[in-house]
């Protein structure tokens, strides 16, 4: 008998260690990850790896390619859209879909905010100089409107990325 093929969505370290369980127990896995980089780390732990940076393929048509029975979504949690397609698809193409969410751990000295508007909000009430913003370029914009250009310094990656 063929041992089930599981799709495990996301080059996290999350899900690149659920990939190498789910194979030490007889699975196949299929990982498809948002970079060439998440590929290369996830080629050791996975029978197969799909970077979606390098193909038009799209995750219905790779579900259909590798007859996929379970679909894992183990994308960074604020890759929203990915779930959400993710999702869909699982109910397209009748699989189950499992959502792996990171265990939250809570810092006593961190201040706890809703958004990305409220945490400007909040870095200009206490912040008396320049404000070093390492949220991702999606929101950069956002918090610039509010906190201004000239007090933002930002860290964003070396890499092209395509919303999720």
């Amino acid at each position: 008998m063929e041992s089930p093929k599981i799709l495990i969505m996301g080059g996290t370290k999350e899900g690149i260690e659920i990939s190498k369980r789910l194979r030490e127990r007889g699975f196949y896995t299929v990982v498809t990850t948002k970079t060439d980089y998440g590929s290369t780390l996830a080629e050791r732990y996975s029978d197969v790896v799909i970077s979606r940076e390098s193909t038009d393929k799209t995750l219905e048509d790779i579900v259909r390619e590798y007859n996929i029975s379970l679909l894992i979504d183990a994308t960074h949690p604020f890759a929203l859209n990915a779930s959400k397609r993710a999702i869909e698809v699982s109910r397209k193409c009748n699989i189950p879909y499992v959502r792996y969410e990171r265990p939250r751990k809570r810092y006593e000295d961190a201040l706890y905010v809703r958004d990305f508007q409220e945490a400007a909000k909040k870095a200009l009430e206490i912040g008396r100089k320049n404000i070093l913003y390492l949220g991702g370029i999606k929101n950069l914009k956002t918090v610039v409107e509010i906190i201004g250009r000239e007090r933002v310094v930002a860290r964003v990656l070396p890499t092209s990325v395509v919303e999720a």
